[in-house]
C-alpha cells in the first residue's frame, strides 16, 4: 500500500469524516448528526471498503467499529498506521468490547467511543477533539520539516530552533505536572512542594488537607461520566479559589483532592482549612441541576521542622480514612492518640486468634435474682479477656474488633460451649438455674449458625430450655422477616429469647406482638436514671405494662443500690442483674451462690 499524502486541514468544521460500521442504523445515526454538525460524511459498510476509500478520498478522520465482516477495525487501525498515520482513527466499540478498544489504542487508535452513541455531543466533542490534534500534528509535522530546511540552509536558524525545543520542553513539563480535567497540580506537584518545604526556614505552620468526592461513582452510575467529569471540574474550580502565596491546590487522582496551607500558628491553618471544607461542601449546579455532594475530608498539621514529607501525606491520609470509616460529617484533624488507638486496635485484631488459643479469653458469670422469690433464677455468661501482652481488655474493646474483623463467631461459640459445659460440670441444669449468653448482631444472621448452637447443646449434653440468648432490639430489627424465621428456629429447639438493651431502639408494640420471645431486658441506662428523673421511672412502669400485656418477664440489669432495687420490685420488676447484687464472678465462684440462703 502507498503511503497518502496527508492534506493541512484549516477548519476542523468543514473536515471529511470516514464512519465504517456494517450495522446500518448505527453507521446512519452517526452519518445524520455529523452532517448536522456541519461534517462532510463519507461511509462504509466493512474494514476492507474503508481502506479503499481512505486511499481515494483522502479523509481527515476515521471512525470505526471493532467487530466487522471482511476486515474488522483491530486491522483498519493496523493499516492506517502505514498509509495514513496522521489521519485520527477512532473506535466506536460496545461496552463488552473493552478488551478490544484496548488493543485498538495499543495498535495507534487515537480515542474511542462507547455505542450505542447515546450523548452524541460526546460524539461531536471527540472528533472535534481529534482533528483539533491532528491539525496540531499536521503543523508540527510541516513544521519540523522547515525548520530542518532552514538549518541546513542557514546556521542561523539554529538558535530560533533550540528555542522552539525550549518552548516544547516547557509545555510537556507543565503538561506532566498538571491535571488534564481540572487544570490543577497533580500528585507529582504536589509531591514535589511537599519536598521543597524541607528546605523552608524558621518554624512555620502547614496543613495537608486531602478529600474526595463520596458519592462519584453512584453519580456517574446514575447521570453518566460526563455529569461526573462536570463535577470534578466544578470542584477543581472552587479549590483552584484558593490558590495563592499560602495555598496549593492539587488533584491527586480520580476524586481525590489536596490542598497545602501555610499559616502564622496552627489555628490559622485550620481556619483555612475549614474555609476550604465550607466552600467544597456548598452544593452545584450541574447542568441547570442542583446536586448536594457528599465529601471526607483529612488534615495533617505540621511545621518545617518535622520529618520528612510523607509523614504529613500519610497523616492526612489516615485522618481522611478514619473519617471516611466513622462515617463521619466533619473534617478529621490528625493526632498521634488518634493513631495509637489504630494501632493498638489492630495489634488486638491480629492477637485474637492466638489469644483464644492460649486461654486468655474467660468467661465470667453475673448471677440473676428474682426478688419475688428469693432465689436464683440464673447467671449471665460474659466473656472476658486478660491478655498476657496488654493486660485485661474491655469488652467494650475488643468486641467491635472482633465483629470488624469477623472473629466474633469463633469467641461466641466458644463462649456459648464453655457455658454450656461450666453449667453441665456443676449440674446447674438441674438447678433449674438459666444460663444467659448473648448473640453478636454480626452472628445472629449467620446461616450455620443455628446447626452449630445445636452441635455445641448435644456435644455438652446442656438442657436447652436453660439456655436464654440475648440479642439487642437494634439487631432484631435489620430484617423483620428474617429475624422472625430465625428466632423461630431458636424456639424450636428450645431456647429463650431475650430482648437486650430494651428501650434504647425501636421497642415497638408490632415486634413484640411479632417475635417469639420470651424475656425484655431493661438497659441499665434507665436503672441507674430511675430514682432520679420521674419521667425515667415512669419510662419503665410502662416497660413492666407492656411485658405483661404480652406475658414476658422483665429484667433489669445494672441494679446498683438499694434505692433501685426497692423501686424496681415495687414496679412489680422481679429479675434483678447488677453490682447491687454481686460482680461477674469466675465460674469456680458459681457454686457459693448455690450454697447461699
Amino acid at each position: 500500500m502507498q503511503a497518502v499524502v496527508q492534506p493541512l486541514i484549516t477548519q476542523a468544521a468543514k473536515a471529511r469524516i470516514l464512519v465504517i460500521d456494517d450495522e446500518e442504523p448505527a453507521r446512519m445515526i452517526m452519518m445524520d448528526f455529523l452532517e448536522d454538525a456541519g461534517y462532510q460524511v463519507l461511509e462504509a459498510e466493512n474494514g476492507q471498503q474503508g481502506i479503499e476509500m481512505l486511499q481515494r478520498e483522502n479523509p481527515d478522520a476515521v471512525l470505526t467499529d471493532i467487530r466487522m465482516p471482511v476486515m474488522d477495525g483491530l486491522k483498519v487501525v493496523e493499516a492506517m498506521k502505514n498509509i495514513a498515520p496522521l489521519t485520527p482513527a477512532i473506535i466506536v466499540s460496545g461496552t463488552g468490547l473493552m478488551e478490544n478498544v484496548i488493543s485498538a489504542l495499543r495498535l495507534g487508535a487515537w480515542d474511542y467511543i462507547l455505542k450505542p452513541v447515546q450523548d452524541l455531543e460526546i460524539l461531536d466533542h471527540v472528533v472535534r477533539k481529534a482533528l483539533e490534534k491532528a491539525i496540531l500534528l499536521q503543523s508540527e509535522k510541516d513544521y519540523r520539516q522547515q525548520l530542518e530546511k532552514e538549518v541546513r540552509e542557514k546556521t542561523s536558524y539554529l538558535e530560533a530552533e533550540i528555542e522552539a525545543r525550549k518552548l516544547v520542553q516547557q509545555q510537556l513539563e507543565h503538561e506532566a505536572h498538571h491535571d488534564a480535567l481540572t487544570r490543577l497540580g497533580n500528585r507529582r506537584l504536589c509531591m514535589s512542594e511537599l519536598g521543597n518545604l524541607e528546605t523552608g526556614q524558621g518554624n512555620n505552620h502547614f496543613g495537608f488537607l486531602l478529600f474526595d468526592i463520596s458519592g462519584l461513582r453512584n453519580l456517574n452510575d446514575a447521570y453518566g461520566y460526563s455529569l461526573g467529569d462536570q463535577l470534578l471540574i466544578a470542584v477543581g474550580k472552587r479549590l483552584a479559589e484558593f490558590s495563592g502565596e499560602n495555598t496549593k491546590v492539587f488533584r491527586m487522582g480520580s476524586d481525590e483532592f489536596a490542598a497545602l496551607l501555610q499559616g502564622r500558628d496552627r489555628e490559622e491553618v485550620v481556619a483555612f482549612a475549614s474555609a476550604v471544607e465550607e466552600s467544597i461542601r456548598r452544593s452545584y449546579l450541574l447542568e441547570k441541576e442542583s446536586f448536594n455532594v457528599g465529601f471526607v475530608f483529612g488534615l495533617s498539621l505540621f511545621s518545617t521542622q518535622d520529618t520528612a514529607w510523607e509523614k504529613p501525606v500519610n497523616e492526612a491520609t489516615f485522618a481522611h480514612l478514619q473519617a471516611k470509616k466513622n462515617l463521619c460529617s466533619q473534617m478529621v484533624i490528625y493526632d498521634d492518640l488518634l493513631h495509637q488507638e489504630h494501632l493498638r486496635r489492630l495489634a488486638l485484631e491480629k492477637e485474637m486468634p492466638e489469644a483464644l488459643a492460649k486461654g486468655e479469653f474467660f468467661l465470667a458469670f453475673q448471677p440473676i435474682l428474682n426478688q419475688k422469690t428469693g432465689k436464683l433464677f440464673g447467671f449471665e455468661g460474659l466473656l472476658r479477656w486478660n491478655s498476657k501482652q496488654y493486660g485485661p481488655i474491655s469488652p467494650g474493646e475488643f468486641i467491635p474488633i472482633a465483629e470488624e474483623c469477623g472473629f466474633i463467631s469463633e469467641l461466641g461459640e466458644w463462649a456459648l460451649e464453655t457455658g454450656c459445659r461450666t453449667w453441665c460440670e456443676k449440674g446447674l441444669c438441674r438447678e433449674n438455674l438459666t444460663l444467659s449468653m448473648n448473640v453478636s448482631g454480626k452472628q445472629f444472621f449467620q446461616q450455620a449458625l443455628i446447626s452449630r448452637f445445636k452441635g455445641i447443646i448435644e456435644r455438652t449434653g446442656f438442657d436447652p430450655t436453660r439456655l436464654c440468648i440475648e440479642i439487642t432490639e437494634s439487631v432484631l430489627m435489620t430484617n423483620v422477616v428474617e429475624t422472625t424465621r430465625i428466632l423461630h428456629q431458636y424456639k424450636d429447639l428450645g431456647v429463650r429469647i431475650s430482648i437486650d438493651d430494651f428501650g434504647t431502639g425501636y421497642s415497638s408494640l408490632e415486634y413484640l406482638n411479632r417475635f417469639p420471645v420470651d424475656h425484655l431486658k431493661i438497659d441499665m441506662s434507665f436503672i441507674h436514671k430511675m430514682d432520679r428523673d420521674p419521667k425515667t421511672h415512669e419510662l419503665i412502669k410502662v416497660m413492666k405494662n407492656m411485658a405483661s400485656v404480652f406475658g414476658l418477664e422483665l429484667v433489669a440489669e445494672g441494679v446498683e443500690t438499694a434505692v433501685q432495687k426497692e423501686m424496681l420490685s415495687q414496679l412489680g420488676c422481679h429479675l434483678h442483674q447488677g453490682f447491687f447484687y454481686s460482680r461477674p464472678v469466675p465460674g469456680d465462684a458459681i457454686s457459693g451462690f448455690l450454697m447461699t440462703p
